[in-house]
């Protein structure tokens, strides 16, 4: 196909992506730099897992990361993350987490050296937390891009106003497309604020969802991507284990 005499998949080829580890042969070898992508799932379906497993390949390859911690502290997120053998600690200088859930159980951080918040519930404060870090990051390491995520869109929506978690993923879009980053939120689908749930759909750059039935007495799970923009890519199911090693598409 040919837009202008030019080739379709000449212009695919050309857009910068970062490779996942897991899906990358359904998805043009990746995720377009500049994108903020959707996970999204009911419960148990793997979405925690899925967004650690590339954020740690990313980590493997010397790329930068950032977190928002909403759901979880960060001790569970070090124990969960380690039991696949994915040790963050040991990456320490590139690896900078907001731990939003110890501050409003008011826990104490395992990290010292972690941004300091004094209001989990403004997210206007998350987002000059995250442009610091992303500065800080660019001037001290020379890195094609960086990689975040947020770790549960649901868990923001308590206590904050719809219309500022609105605004902090608009930012966080065009924060991603002007500083050459990927970020993941992560969502629980069909929840009771379906019109959050399609705004953030719109704000997008991609979905990717996954599910989790019983099928003759046995769980199986599956993952599609839903939508991707700037990538050619099949919207079929396509069924998934968790091994040892994480996530591994099943033939």
């Amino acid at each position: 196909m040919r837009i202008g005499g030019v080739k379709l998949n000449h212009l695919v080829r050309e857009v910068p992506r970062i490779n996942t580890g897991i899906i990358d042969e359904l998805i043009e070898g990746g995720i377009p730099i500049g994108s903020i992508i959707l996970i999204k799932g009911n419960p148990k379906s793997g979405k925690s897992l899925f967004i650690n497993q590339i954020l740690y390949n990313q980590l493997r390859q010397g790329v930068p990361i950032i977190g928002i911690l909403a759901d979880e502290p960060k001790e569970e997120f070090l124990q969960n993350t380690r039991e696949f053998g994915w040790d963050f600690l040991r990456y320490g200088d590139k690896v900078r987490l907001v731990d939003i859930f110890s501050k409003r159980i008011r826990k104490k951080s395992v990290w010292e050296e972690d941004p300091i918040i004094t209001n989990p519930y403004d997210i206007l404060e998350f987002m000059s937390i995250i442009k610091d870090i992303t500065l800080e990051f660019i001037l001290k390491q020379d890195q094609p891009y960086i990689a975040g995520w947020v770790s549960s869109i649901n868990s923001l929506f308590f206590g904050m106003e719809k219309s500022l978690v609105y605004e902090f993923f608009n930012n966080l879009k065009d924060l991603a497309k002007r500083a050459k980053q990927v970020w993941f939120v992560e969502m629980n689908s069909n929840t009771e604020v379906p019109d959050v749930e399609a705004a953030i759909n719109a704000i997008a750059d991609g979905i990717i969802e996954l599910k989790l039935t019983e099928e003759d007495k046995t769980l199986e799970r599956y993952l599609r991507v839903y939508g991707m923009r700037r990538t050619i890519h099949s919207s079929t199911w396509v069924p998934f284990e968790i091994t040892k090693r994480g996530i591994v598409l099943k033939n």
